[in-house]
């Protein structure tokens, strides 16, 4: 009786151990590798979903010939016969198309003279100058490792990245700098 006892006593601890090394890897592959290691991180923006999608023939690049007619197409989308989109016109078709409104590029990427209308000249002008930037090797089509960024890199904290100091709230302002303030202590300058 004894001997059953401590069977399943140690059964019970393997099977603890084992669910809790099982979380942890769920836990581990759920936050990503940890701040510098693992693969790199990349980030794209809505504008670049947009350009992929306007691959018609499949070989993962986007032509300038696929990027006009794509353009033509969220034009009629988005405008439909409308001489201008209004800002709540413009983020519904940026919900739809960049896959929400806060993901970028933002209404003032398009509204060039910010009088909070987009014309249909305003919006291609938007699309033409993200083209020029994704086209970074300026052949004239724009491939999938064009379209990505590293992703910043992110501080101990999970704040900030290289150059910002501690002491300061992210993205600097009052108390950005050393901690403890300026060199010789608080209320030295």
């Amino acid at each position: 009786m004894r001997t059953s006892m401590v069977l399943m006593a140690t059964l019970a601890v393997l099977v603890a151990a084992a669910t809790g090394a099982a979380d942890a890897r769920d836990r581990t592959a759920e936050r990503g590798p940890p701040a510098g290691g693992g693969a790199p991180s990349v980030v794209t923006s809505g504008m670049a979903l947009v350009f992929a999608s306007f691959d018609r023939d499949g070989d993962y690049a986007t032509t300038r010939a696929e990027f006009e007619a794509g353009v033509a197409r969220e034009t009629a989308a988005a405008f439909g016969a409308n001489a201008a989109l209004s800002p709540i016109g413009f983020e519904a078709w940026a919900a739809r198309a960049l896959g929400g409104p806060a993901l970028g590029p933002f209404r003032f990427a398009f509204d060039a003279n910010v009088d909070g209308q987009i014309t249909k000249a305003e919006f291609a002008s938007a699309f033409e100058a993200a083209f020029r930037k994704y086209d970074k090797v300026g052949d004239g089509r724009i491939t999938r490792a064009e379209m990505v960024e590293p992703a910043p890199r992110m501080g101990p904290d999970g704040r900030g990245g290289p150059g910002r100091m501690r002491g300061g709230p992210p993205g600097g302002g009052p108390g950005d700098g050393p901690p403890g303030g300026p060199p010789g202590g608080p209320g030295v300058s």
